[in-house]
C-alpha cells in the first residue's frame, strides 16, 4: 500500500517507508534505503523540511550506534547498557533526555544568576 502511494509521490507514504526501513517494521532493515526515502520526501514536498531533517539526524545517530555496536561486537554496549544496547532508539531517547535535563539546569542557573544580579544593580 505504501509502495503504491510512494510511486504516486505521496510524501507521507515515502516518510513512512523510510521509517519502516530504518526500524525493520514489516520490511527489511536498511538504513541506506531509509535515507533514500527521506531524501525523496524532501524532493517531493519542501514543507516537510523540519520532520525530514529531524528524521535524518536520528537516522545518522542510529547508523553511528549500529556501527559502534558492530565494531565492538556488541560486548561493550551490552555490558555497560544492558537491555538498552539492543535498542538504539532507547539509547537515543535517553541521550536526548539527558541533554534536555542539562539545558533545563543551565537555564535555571542563568535565571538564578540574573535574579541575584538584579538587586545589586538597583543599589548602585
Amino acid at each position: 500500500m505504501y509502495l503504491q502511494a510512494s510511486q504516486k509521490r505521496s510524501a507521507q507514504a515515502m516518510f513512512n517507508l523510510g521509517t519502516m526501513h530504518e526500524h525493520g517494521l514489516g520490511l527489511p532493515k536498511d538504513l541506506h534505503l531509509a535515507k533514500r526515502y527521506y531524501d525523496m520526501v524532501l524532493s517531493s514536498d519542501p514543507k516537510a523540511w523540519v520532520p525530514v531533517k529531524l528524521a535524518l539526524l536520528k537516522l545518522q545517530a542510529h547508523a553511528w550506534l549500529e556501527e559502534r555496536i558492530q565494531a565492538e561486537n556488541g560486548l561493550w554496549w551490552a555490558i555497560r547498557l544492558g537491555h538498552a544496547a539492543r535498542s538504539p532508539d532507547l539509547m537515543l531517547a535517553g541521550a536526548c533526555g539527558v541533554l534536555l535535563a542539562v539545558v533545563v539546569c543551565l537555564r535555571g542557573l542563568v535565571s538564578l544568576f540574573a535574579l541575584l544580579d538584579r538587586p545589586a544593580r538597583g543599589r548602585a
